[in-house]
């Protein structure tokens, strides 16, 4: 008698029953950081199509003669906003004493040189200094203007109250290609650790038989579902 035909079996009735590939949520730590560093690769990546999605929008004709329309403009801007503070979650600690997958400075920018590290370091202090907390910087200001005109009396002016501001929705494309360059580097370092991180996950598996990481998982679909007995 085949022993493993049970486990066969579950398999194959978890399968028909729940109309899915059986699985199991792993929980141990290893594998908490494996999901973590998987999703902060797909965070890089959608900062990597943001920024080609701005390079189209800033290499239009409408663009450098200034005149984008209403729909451009707030896409540049809203693109820009969510590509600095997807970088700047990648290195932020929101852990809150679980495990978390805060990208490093010292492991995932290995090999970037001065120019790539001063875009990262320019970036986290956006999000920081300016999305976040609102401080004034160089990507913003705003100050009260008290502005003189002539009136017909030579000895008198009129005066009126406005203000004078700046706010940048967006990097050149120069340092669009930086930013971008900036990503990959990150993604090359943290796909180095993926792979360690895989093989540490796969020993942690190897320690118990198939079969019973099987039964763990259809234990689970059963809770979850009562799809099986």
């Amino acid at each position: 008698m085949d022993k493993k035909k049970p486990i066969k079996d579950k398999l194959q009735e978890v399968s028909t029953n729940s109309n899915q590939t059986l699985s199991l949520t792993l929980n141990f730590e290893k594998a908490r950081q494996f999901a973590h560093f998987i999703r902060a690769k797909e965070d890089l990546n959608y900062v990597i199509e943001c920024c080609e999605l701005l390079h189209e929008i800033e290499s239009k004709k409408s663009f450098k003669e200034g005149n984008l329309s209403n729909h451009d403009r707030l896409t540049r801007q809203s693109l820009y906003f969510s590509l600095i503070f997807t970088y700047a979650k990648c290195f932020a600690d929101n852990s809150r004493g679980k495990t978390t997958g805060k990208l490093e400075k010292r492991d995932h920018l290995k090999g970037a040189g001065d120019d790539t590290l001063n875009i990262h370091d320019e970036l986290i202090e956006i999000r920081h200094n300016y999305l976040a907390h609102g401080t004034e910087n160089s990507n913003e200001y705003i100050v009260a203007k008290l502005y003189f005109y002539p009136t017909e009396d030579e000895y008198t002016i009129s005066t009126k109250l406005g203000y004078e501001g700046l706010r940048a929705f967006s990097s050149s494309i120069e340092n669009l290609v930086k930013i971008k360059e900036l990503a990959e580097i990150v993604i090359g370092n943290l796909n180095k650790k993926l792979e360690k991180l895989k093989k540490a996950v796969m020993d942690e598996i190897s320690k118990e038989p198939i079969e019973n990481w099987v039964l763990k998982a259809a234990k689970e679909v059963q809770a979850t579902t009562g799809n099986i007995e």
